[in-house]
């Protein structure tokens, strides 16, 4: 049995005071040294953040859960990471029509067959 520390405060809050704390103290000083360079830093840390979005974040809109879990526990994609993000999709428009009700019974029937066929 193992006990968690009971912390008094929240670590990922005390994080972004000390980024608030580093811009605070770090532009000023870039922008009176390196004037309107300081924002082409930012726009490099915009393109670089953009990047590792596209490639590390994988799209979980309008999927259900059990297919999200699928998506993280994929044994052929890199460790710790499952799907790659860019070969997942957004299938927002075919989840609002399930929503709707529309495809459905399509889909419970393909998954009852699913069973019978498994059964055999």
């Amino acid at each position: 049995m193992s006990v968690e520390p009971q912390l008094p405060y929240d670590p990922t809050a005390n994080h972004a005071s000390i980024n608030q704390f580093a811009l605070g103290y770090f532009v000023p000083p870039a922008f009176e040294n390196i004037t309107w360079k300081t924002y082409i830093i930012f726009g490099i840390f915009c393109v670089a953040m953009t990047i590792h979005v596209y490639f590390m974040f994988p799209e979980t809109a309008g999927k259900p859960l059990e297919e999200v879990n699928a998506m993280f526990e994929d044994p052929s994609g890199p460790k710790y990471i499952g799907t790659p993000a860019w070969k997942t999709k957004n299938y927002y428009n075919t989840s609002a029509r399930m929503e709707q009700g529309e495809g459905l019974e399509k889909q419970i029937h393909d998954d009852e067959a699913a069973v019978r066929h498994e059964e055999v």
